[in-house]
């Protein structure tokens, strides 16, 4: 399929498309503030980027049909198909859990990893069960958490902090921490952390 490329500004730009779109080679999609670059196709028109100054960012919006109507992607078998990770919505029994060896009294859910398709992230849950205690250690790659439920320990370098639900944590890569659930009840958090290799050493 031809493509053309089109770099105008914004004045020229929009007399520049309501001229093919009065002759009828190109239907208007949107006039796009600033210096539009579009790629017009023999279906339809593109809008592909826009310049702010040195900035420069990504806004396709979609071919447009015939009648010069946006027709986007469901995102789905067309991301897929791709190379792009399909959607996934995973339902909570369908989580298998297990216990961390080097812990104790917690246990470890993937809800989205890397072997579900998702390139970027994973995230996983945890559960502290009473009296649960995980070692220092470090990892070489960075946490974000986020408590979900209960009250318990979290010792990150040198201080202690005392975390319940609703509470967000960072733990940088190569951070010494550990976990401990003091209380009667039962504590757990979701922890994101970058897909790939990770390396977990104790420390004394």
């Amino acid at each position: 399929m031809e493509k053309i490329l089109l770099v105008v500004p914004a004045v020229l730009g929009a007399v520049a498309v309501a001229a093919a779109a009065a002759s009828g080679t190109v239907p208007v999609t949107a006039v796009v503030p600033g210096v539009v670059v579009l790629a017009v196709f023999a279906g339809g028109m593109y809008v592909v980027a826009r310049r702010r100054g040195a900035e420069e960012t990504n806004v396709e919006a979609g071919v447009t049909d015939a009648a010069g109507v946006g027709a986007a992607t469901d995102g789905g078998e067309e991301a897929a198909g791709a190379g792009g990770p399909a959607p996934l919505v995973r339902r909570a029994d369908e989580v298998a859990y297990e216990d961390v060896d080097a812990a104790d009294g917690m246990r470890k859910g993937v809800l989205v990893g890397e072997a579900d398709g998702a390139p970027n992230l994973a995230i996983r849950r945890f559960v502290l069960g009473p009296g649960a205690t995980v070692p220092r250690h470090t990892n070489e790659i960075e946490h974000e958490q986020y408590v979900l439920e209960g009250e318990y320990t979290v010792g990150i370098g040198k201080e202690e902090y005392e975390v319940s639900a609703g509470d967000s944590l960072l733990i940088p890569a190569g951070t010494v921490h550990w976990y401990r659930n003091d209380g009667p009840g039962q504590g757990s958090f979701i922890c994101a952390v970058p897909t790939g290799d990770d390396r977990i050493e104790l420390v004394e």
